[in-house]
């Protein structure tokens, strides 16, 4: 998983969890300049560098089962979490970092994962799809200039764009294994509408 996918993913859940404001911008800072690994070890933990950064195999787990949630190739609820994982998303992410994450907790009882999870999949995994379509730009405004290619490259810009939107819309269905389908649902369109304005 590339890096930025992984501060896409790591960002929204933040910014979907329920802390304080402060305890977000704070999160979301340390995830913008904070390097792969680091990103990976507080999702793992719940805490920057928590644990030491030669323990690769929680690394590697971490890094698999969130790319897993953002590939979407599993219902979400068959995604929990066990053995080394089973704290994954403590500390501030909504709950007390001493309360490990069991996984009646995170699946809210069998009735569906966090909202926050659900929706940072499905943001991230729509930031992916928008990538693969505006790296196409690059090869196919090659040996254009000017105004040429700053034309084309805003008609791949927007078709990225577009596919992202509709990634983001047909992801919404996903909503409904979440804890809270509503809530879920709401921050996907928020999403959608913020691209649709930036589209215009």
């Amino acid at each position: 998983m590339e890096r930025d996918v992984l501060q896409v993913f790591a960002s929204v859940y933040v910014t979907e969890s329920e802390m304080s404001v402060r305890d977000k911008v704070e999160l979301i800072n340390f995830i913008r300049v904070s390097e792969k690994d680091d990103i990976l070890l507080l999702l793992a933990t719940g805490r920057p560098n928590n644990i030491l950064k030669e323990d690769i195999s929680v690394l590697i787990e971490t890094e698999i089962f969130i790319e897993s949630l953002v590939l979407q190739e599993l219902p979400f609820t068959k995604q929990v979490p066990t053995g080394k994982l089973k704290n994954i998303f403590t500390g501030p992410f909504g709950t007390s970092s001493s309360t490990p994450v069991t996984k009646t907790k995170l699946t809210g009882a069998g009735k569906g994962v966090l909202a926050a999870v659900v929706v940072a999949a499905i943001a991230a995994g729509a930031y992916m799809i928008y990538k693969r379509y505006f790296s196409k730009a690059a090869k196919a405004c090659k040996g254009k200039s000017g105004d040429e290619r700053s034309a084309c490259i805003k008609q791949f810009k927007r078709q990225a764009l577009q596919a992202q939107i509709a990634a983001l819309k047909s992801g919404m269905s996903k909503c409904a294994q979440s804890k809270n389908p509503d809530k879920c649902k709401a921050a996907i369109q928020q999403k959608v509408q913020k691209l649709q304005a930036k589209g215009r």
